[in-house]
């Protein structure tokens, strides 16, 4: 997917077929720290690129076209951090995706994404 595309900022006005790209936190498997003061840590980031593929209900699944982890700062694992994988299913709720500012690519023909809403509505 090339940068010159068009995205649009989109909260949860989403329907199946579109492509959206999100970031999300990429969390650490075991708590730092002793006792009750233990905590995941946020080791990096990762940009998700995908494609929805059905709205069920309360939740949204979503096809990963292309996942990449972006570690920021210093490393904080030795493990090797694995992005989402190509082809998977991820299933998530729209309030979720809304917190991690959701973009949506433009349809080459935007008046035909608005006259399948049109249809669905």
């Amino acid at each position: 997917m090339s940068d010159d595309e068009k995205w649009v900022p989109a909260s949860d006005n989403f329907i199946a077929a579109d492509v959206i790209r999100w970031t999300e936190p990429v969390w650490s498997d075991k708590k730092r720290g002793r006792g009750k003061n233990a905590k995941h840590v946020m080791l990096a980031k990762q940009h998700i690129i995908g494609q929805i593929e059905e709205i069920d209900g309360d939740y949204v699944s979503i096809k990963v076209i292309s996942a990449e982890i972006i570690v920021e700062g210093e490393k904080k694992t030795y493990r090797p951090l694995l992005p989402r994988e190509i082809g998977s299913i991820v299933r998530k709720k729209p309030a979720t995706l809304a917190k991690n500012s959701i973009e949506r690519r433009l349809w080459s023909d935007e008046s035909a994404r608005n006259s399948v809403i049109d249809q669905e509505g």
